[in-house]
């Protein structure tokens, strides 16, 4: 599901939990099997990620840090499981942002906080943040939405929603990712953007030619 490049070693998240082996065995002969389980990563892995040079692991049963010795432990309460774990500076504050099982996680590096926005609780399996500091959520299986952070980090001052069961003419599931540092949506194999001067979803036509004779995109 995921991978990392940490401290000489490669780490890979799986269905069964976190393997490492280190880089100077990646060359040698049958690799897989010289691979190690890491003690107490046993589970769904998501996402691992580095991070101001910490490892951490977006698990089925919270978020995890993985220590240079290979020791677990948890450095936020979360208590839900971890889909994606992304960095972010909205209002001038350094940020990690957690899509979970029930819906966004916003964490201080500052000051430790955890602040759960109460406004969006469904299960969040995607975030990403745009160059305007606005937090965009994919919900699991519908739609997405476009938030606005409060200046206390404990709610949504505003958000929109696209897709899903809305009557906006956009695909019911959506997919989200970044393109040179801007929003891209991928519904029905077509691709969208963000259009800030006119606050709207519009077509991304560069990318739609890019792949006009492709169908069933993912």
């Amino acid at each position: 599901y995921c991978a990392a490049k940490w401290n000489g070693k490669l780490f890979v998240g799986t269905n069964q939990g976190v393997f490492y082996i280190t880089e100077n065995e990646l060359t040698s002969p049958n690799v897989l099997s010289k691979m190690k389980m890491i003690t107490g990563t046993q589970g769904q892995v998501w996402d691992l990620k580095v991070i101001d040079d910490r490892l951490y692991c977006g698990h089925n049963k919270g978020l995890k840090e993985i220590l240079p010795n290979l020791s677990i432990i948890e450095p936020y309460p979360i208590g839900t499981g971890i889909y994606t774990i992304s960095e972010a500076k909205i209002q001038d504050k350094d940020l990690l942002i957690l899509s979970t099982y029930q819906s966004v996680k916003i964490i201080d590096k500052k000051s430790k906080e955890v602040f759960s926005p109460g406004q969006i609780s469904e299960p969040i399996n995607n975030a990403e943040v745009d160059h305007l500091g606005n937090i965009w959520l994919e919900h699991f299986n519908r739609g997405v939405y476009r938030c606005k952070l409060d200046d206390g980090l404990s709610g949504f001052r505003s958000f929109s929603y696209y897709g899903g069961n809305n009557k906006d003419s956009l695909s019911y599931k959506m997919k989200l990712f970044k393109v040179g540092g801007r929003i891209v949506l991928l519904g029905d194999s077509k691709f969208y953007t963000y259009d800030d001067i006119a606050n709207k979803i519009i077509s991304n036509t560069v990318l739609d030619k890019c792949f006009e004779t492709i169908s069933y995109i993912k």
